[in-house]
C-alpha cells in the first residue's frame, strides 16, 4: 500500500518552495538556517524525492544508452 501524504498547508508550501529554490541553486552544499522543524522535514522529503527521481532516470538513461554517463 502506498503511503498517503497529507496536503501541505499554505505556510508549509511557502517554506518548501523557498527551500526548493535555494536547493536548486546550491544543491551541492549543505544549506543551514531552517526557520522551523517543518522546513527541515520538508528538506528531507524533497532531497529523498529528488534522489529517487534522478537515480531512476539516470539508471534508465544509462541502460538505454549503454554507456556510463
Amino acid at each position: 500500500m502506498k503511503k498517503q501524504f497529507k496536503a501541505l498547508t499554505q505556510e508549509e508550501y511557502k517554506l518548501w518552495w523557498r527551500f526548493y529554490r535555494v536547493a536548486e541553486k546550491a544543491s551541492t552544499r549543505q544549506v543551514h538556517g531552517y526557520p522551523s522543524d517543518i522546513s527541515a522535514n520538508l528538506k528531507g522529503i524533497y532531497l529523498k524525492r529528488r534522489h529517487e527521481y534522478w537515480s531512476k532516470t539516470m539508471l534508465y538513461k544509462r541502460s538505454i544508452a549503454g554507456r556510463p554517463f
